[in-house]
């Protein structure tokens, strides 16, 4: 891959500082006392300048607009949320905790890889895209997809240390890098999205979930993330079954097809 420009470090300096000082100042104005110690407000403001920058130079370096998209929507549906009083400084908490933990970056950054799959495959707009390899093929879809995961895995695992210890965050690693992988190793194979549905719905609810009551959960629900990795194979041989039978299509040559946009 090549290296971002000038241009796009730039961009990603400026969203990450950005995001710190929209954060802060967002703080100021809530009178938010959650990050009080100097010197843990500066590890936070670290934590938050990366989770700016990061998604913004994946978008800008590659125009995916699943990483820099996602990290505005979420962003601004707190400010938004919290400002207007509904919040009470709650979606706030959750918010700090996901960038304690680095969720929201794994998120919207594991989101741009799924878009990259979807526009290449399905030929979506894949030509306004630069600088990304082509779709990985068989032999190498595996290791893709267990990387790619780990970018939820990972913040998941944190997450699970908060809990535990590092034998829950082992296990919560574990299961949710397979929950990611599993619908996205079926993207790549097959071209299959059904398996996306159970990771869409229950990954994001449990990790965001857990993050933001943290004091009031035993973490017993972490396990709910092994299911969704079974939900989405289950999903998959559902889908290569129903194709094959109505459309004749078991999900071969994915990204060869004459006929996708």
């Amino acid at each position: 891959m090549i290296r971002p420009n000038r241009r796009s470090v730039a961009a990603a300096l400026l969203a990450g500082g950005g995001h710190v000082g929209a954060l802060l100042a967002l703080f100021e104005t809530l009178e938010y006392t959650t990050v009080e110690a100097t010197s843990l407000l500066g590890v936070f403001a670290l934590l938050a300048f990366v989770q700016g920058a990061v998604p913004v130079l994946v978008s800008a370096h590659t125009r995916l607009l699943a990483p820099a998209s996602g990290l505005v929507a979420l962003f601004s549906g707190v400010v938004a949320v919290e400002l207007s009083g509904a919040g009470d400084s709650a979606l706030l908490e959750m918010y700090v905790m996901s960038i304690v933990t680095g969720l929201t970056g794994g998120f919207v950054v594991f989101a741009g890889v799924l878009e990259f799959a979807i526009r290449q495959g399905y030929r979506l707009g894949a030509g306004r895209l630069r600088n990304l390899p082509p779709l990985p093929g068989d032999d190498s879809s595996r290791r893709v997809a267990v990387g790619s995961a780990g970018l939820v895995g990972l913040p998941a695992g944190v997450l699970g240390f908060f809990f535990g210890g590092p034998v829950v965050a082992l296990l919560v690693l574990v299961l949710a890098t397979a929950a990611a992988a599993v619908p996205l190793l079926a993207l790549l194979r097959d071209g299959f999205v059904s398996p996306l549905v159970p990771f869409a719905i229950v990954v994001p609810y449990v990790l965001y979930g857990h993050a933001f009551y943290m004091t009031e959960v035993s973490g017993m629900g972490l396990l709910l993330l092994g299911p969704a990795a079974v939900l989405s194979a289950l999903a998959w041989k559902i889908e290569r079954a129903v194709r094959s039978r109505i459309g004749g299509r078991d999900g071969t040559a994915f990204a060869d097809r004459s006929d996708c946009g």
